[in-house]
């Protein structure tokens, strides 16, 4: 009898330890932070009773992160007893040892056989060794606590930016093209000291019925790539939280092409600036969108020859490339390289407002 009364006097005072708070208000998550870094200690859980078992593991042990940004896993529960466990996950973040962070979700119902569980998760990043980083998971239950082990999962470095790509269809060989041409590190000049490693782009698969329907849920993403069906399809709801995100800082590369609505060309207008004059985005009688006159004409204009790529030296010497300024290498990256082709030099087809991203300081 003494031996359970220690027992409970600790596991209540490891509760008291414990601060409850939102996660973010879209997760069910109550966590607890430990603001000094310990040494994790091996806790003897009292072992739930009979022979039936309950395991855990990460559907991926390496999520898309973007560095500082919440981020989402995905987890399964394989239970083996015959009736509903419900309880709490507790999960640390163990790094060398030493505890990071220390959470617990909100009470869930475990039923037999396989279930899987969406969690969102602080930002976290590993300080020394992203290979030393690993999960520790365990099961608060009426049953006893159950130790689920340690197991490995792939964040950031602290001293590291991961860019994070979201796109519907990624599968898509062309969607996937324009991913990787999108990809940040690709645009770093090579004549610089610094090592790409600090930069890495990771494009992402989005899946387009549980697209969020709030802005708050596109936050962990640095980017949005809309393109085929992946932009005509969205909903009304998830227009307006891409809008809604857009305004608050977030940005998108969008393809507008197939069948669309008028939900569409205002989510266009709105993100153009050109919400206070609509109009400027219409559809045909087909719901595709009406092609400028100028740029019908000039669909055909080649491109450029500064603007072409040499990868080979008669391309070289056929005047391919021949010209390109380098942005970064003028100051304020600016440079005066004409990219238009010949018959639409000196047309401006957008003009910058004065709001967030867009407004330009005078020269």
């Amino acid at each position: 009898m003494s031996r359970l009364r220690a027992v409970s006097f600790l596991v209540a005072l490891i509760r008291s330890a414990v601060i409850r708070c939102a996660l973010i208000p879209c997760a069910l998550v109550s966590c607890a932070l430990i603001l000094g870094a310990g040494r994790a200690q091996a806790a003897d859980p009292p072992a739930p009773p009979g022979g039936a078992r309950l395991t855990f593991r990460f559907k991926s042990a390496n999520p898309p992160i973007r560095t500082g940004a919440p981020f989402s896993v995905d987890y399964v529960f394989n239970s083996t007893f015959a009736d509903v466990l419900t309880g709490e996950l507790e999960i640390e973040f163990v790094e060398d040892d030493r505890i990071n962070l220390r959470l617990r979700t909100d009470p869930i119902a475990v039923a037999s056989g396989k279930n899987s569980y969406h969690l969102l998760l602080p930002p976290t990043a590993a300080r020394r060794d992203a290979a030393a980083f690993s999960v520790r998971a365990r099961f608060h239950s009426s049953k006893g606590v159950f130790d689920l082990g340690k197991h490995d999962l792939l964040v950031p470095m602290h001293d590291a930016r991961q860019f994070l790509i979201a796109a519907p269809n990624l599968s898509r060989n062309t969607v996937a093209r324009l991913a990787a041409q999108l990809r940040l590190d690709a645009f770093r000049p090579t004549d610089n000291n610094l090592h790409r490693a600090d930069l890495l782009t990771l494009p992402t698969e989005v899946d387009l019925p549980n697209m969020p329907m709030q802005a708050l849920g596109l936050y962990p993403f640095d980017l949005l790539l809309l393109a085929e069906d992946g932009f005509s399809r969205l909903s009304a709801r998830q227009l307006e939280a891409v809008s809604e995100w857009v305004e608050q800082g977030g940005r998108a590369v969008i393809v507008p092409t197939g069948v669309l609505t008028p939900a569409h060309t205002s989510f266009l207008d709105r993100i153009t600036s050109h919400a206070a004059a609509p109009g400027s985005f219409n559809l045909d009688p087909l719901g595709h969108l009406e092609i400028d006159e100028t740029v019908s004409k000039a669909s055909a204009l080649p491109v450029p020859m500064q603007l072409r790529n040499a990868p080979t030296k008669p391309m070289k010497e056929w005047g391919y490339g021949e010209g390109y300024q380098h942005a970064h290498k003028f100051d304020d990256a600016l440079n005066t390289m004409e990219c238009l082709p010949e018959g639409l030099r000196g047309t401006v087809f957008y003009q910058p407002t004065a709001r967030g991203a867009e407004e330009r300081k005078p020269a």
